[in-house]
């Protein structure tokens, strides 16, 4: 099976090296274990077969999202070069209506510029036309 090549946006680069310097520095169990479940999720899942992910609605077609735990990842795939961009990776609190936020975070996101994609701005424009 051909695995997907992935790659970080600059978002997810420094989630993840955050993740990995307190995991580094001994800063607990929980940073070391969030650090084997990103390594995990992203080599055994989002590598393996990206389209697992839940696939967002518009303004944010073309972008996939999957929650393990506290870990959420949103990314991009690319099937052409068989890439995988990963957007952005956030710890966040466990909650019931967890993937019923999936639209507020990604909107919160979108907001803050931290989806490195060009095409949000263009959604970005057609929402405020609207």
């Amino acid at each position: 099976m051909n695995h997907y090549k992935v790659k970080l946006a600059a978002p997810a680069a420094r989630a993840y090296e955050q993740i990995h310097v307190l995991a580094a520095v001994g800063k607990g169990n929980r940073n070391n274990t969030l650090l084997l479940l990103i390594d995990r999720i992203i080599n055994e899942v989002i590598s393996a077969n990206p389209t697992a992910g839940s696939k967002l609605c518009s303004p944010f077609d073309g972008i996939y999202w999957i929650s393990e735990g506290t870990l959420q990842f949103f990314y991009e795939i690319h099937a052409r070069s068989m890439t995988v961009t990963l957007l952005t990776i956030l710890d966040t609190p466990l909650r019931r209506d967890h993937a019923e936020q999936v639209d507020v975070i990604c909107t919160e996101m979108l907001m803050s510029g931290a989806f490195p994609t060009s095409h949000f701005k263009v959604a970005m424009r057609r929402a405020a036309a609207n």
